[in-house]
């Protein structure tokens, strides 16, 4: 159940970021809380592979693991509101 809620929240995640896409002169930053080469990074390249062909827009993985997600939790709300 805890795997299919986090396949969801990516989904979420990644095509929330579409009105974001009308200005694709930057790429869109996804902020990953698990290391790089685990299952966690290797789903959300598959996923955002497809998200990048269909917002015609790159999409950048920035993996920020530790803290149970803290990390990554504080990247995202100290990032710049331009919804990137």
């Amino acid at each position: 159940m805890l795997h299919s809620a986090k396949m969801l929240f990516l989904a979420v995640a990644v095509f929330a970021v579409s009105n974001a896409a009308s200005a694709a002169d930057q790429p869109i930053r996804l902020v990953v809380p698990y290391p790089p080469g685990g299952a966690a990074d290797q789903i959300t390249r598959l996923v955002t592979s497809d998200a990048s062909k269909f917002l015609k827009a790159t999409i950048v993985i920035d993996n920020k693991p530790g803290a149970a997600g803290i990390i990554a939790a504080e990247t995202v709300a100290r990032s710049a509101p331009d919804g990137k």
